[in-house]
């Protein structure tokens, strides 16, 4: 079953996001937060935004892993406005 997390802000100029508690479905996580994270495969996930967003509003986040939070590295490029960029977890490989 694929999980969505949604993503909160943990500084206040909004760059380092941390996953919360997942949801089963994307419009459910996205209620939570402007941006959800989307189980791709084993310690991949998609960045999905409520908003629409370029490559350069978001390459500055650090995005934290669900499972051990240590910041993840941008694997694949993004597929749209919406669907962002491919992010995976060097640590928990």
């Amino acid at each position: 079953m694929k999980r969505y997390y949604p993503l909160i802000d943990m500084d206040t100029t909004g760059t380092i996001k941390v996953p919360m508690f997942p949801a089963n479905d994307y419009k459910k996580a996205l209620r939570r937060s402007n941006f959800a994270l989307g189980e791709v495969a084993h310690n991949r996930y998609r960045l999905i935004a409520v908003t629409p967003h370029a490559m350069r509003d978001y390459l500055s986040y650090d995005i934290r892993c669900p499972k051990c939070g240590m910041t993840m590295d941008v694997t694949e490029p993004h597929e749209g406005k919406y669907v962002l960029a491919e992010y995976t977890c060097e640590n928990c490989q």
